[in-house]
């Protein structure tokens, strides 16, 4: 009886749809494939959060990870956010049709919004 229990229970959590991190980590590409197959040497940890919304607009996350280890520290993707932001900024700066006055639409908003109209205000 226990070893149906068990091959129901087995079987019922192999059927359940795999998320998006699962997909990628069980890829055929050799990039991929190279740094997961060796994740201890390349350090890899991925936490990976998925935001889903329901019809009713309301918001949960689920949270999926691989290699997760509180006692080995190593570098957040946050420390790339200012080099990056640095980049965007070059880039804004030297692209000739992103102005102050370019239109830009948010998602669930229908009207055209400007960063002159966000951000700066006439007294």
């Amino acid at each position: 009886m226990r070893l149906a229990f068990l091959l129901l229970l087995y079987s019922l959590l192999s059927c359940s749809p795999k998320s998006d991190l699962d997909l990628i980590l069980s890829t055929d590409q050799q990039q991929i494939r190279r740094v997961i197959d060796q994740a201890r040497l390349y350090e890899v940890q991925i936490l990976y959060s998925q935001i889903n919304t329901d019809p009713a607009g309301n918001v949960s996350f689920t949270d999926y990870s691989f290699q997760l280890n509180d006692s080995h520290y190593f570098y957040p993707a946050s420390t790339v956010k200012l080099p990056a932001a640095l980049l965007a900024l070059e880039f804004i700066q030297e692209d000739p049709f992103i102005t102050l006055d370019a239109p830009y639409i948010t998602a669930r908003d229908s009207l055209d919004h400007t960063i002159a109209d966000e951000f700066l205000f006439d007294p």
